[in-house]
């Protein structure tokens, strides 16, 4: 019952990153294109093709990650409890990727750096995800 619960909510938040990636991959252009307008009214220039570029990257990043992430769940639903590694492992990445782009300079924009409350959010769910696959070795808990 735990595995199927845990399965469902991996699911869910896996399929609501996709469809979110799915739908700022398709409104990337005019997004970018309303920003630099806002931004130039403000006196600030944005070129609007480098955002559009980099937010398209970060939502195919993001859309991946769900995939990933409702491919732990599905697993976890059908009984196999290395879904708990899957979504342990990419709650590890997504918290740490953030972190490696901006030591390497390669932020530029808020939604690319990273964030001390997403990195602890994030190992917290890796961590309940491994402690809850070593707790039911052994166990039937699907």
């Amino acid at each position: 019952m735990v595995l199927r619960v845990i399965g469902v909510l991996a699911l869910v938040v896996g399929l609501a990153a996709f469809v979110l990636s799915c739908y700022g991959l398709f409104e990337g252009p005019d997004f970018s294109r309303n920003l630099a307008s806002w931004w130039k009214t403000q006196g600030v220039f944005l070129d609007s093709s480098h955002f559009q570029f980099r937010w398209m990257i970060a939502m195919a990043i993001y859309g991946g990650t769900g995939i990933v992430l409702g491919g732990g769940g599905v697993a976890l639903l059908l009984g196999r409890r290395w879904g708990l590694l899957v979504i342990s492992v990419v709650a590890i990445v997504t918290s740490v990727y953030p972190w490696i782009l901006q030591v390497l300079g390669l932020t530029r924009y808020g939604f690319e750096s990273a964030g001390a409350g997403d990195t602890v959010a994030l190992i917290a769910v890796a961590s309940a995800a491994a402690a809850i696959y070593v707790w039911s070795r052994g166990r039937v808990v699907a």
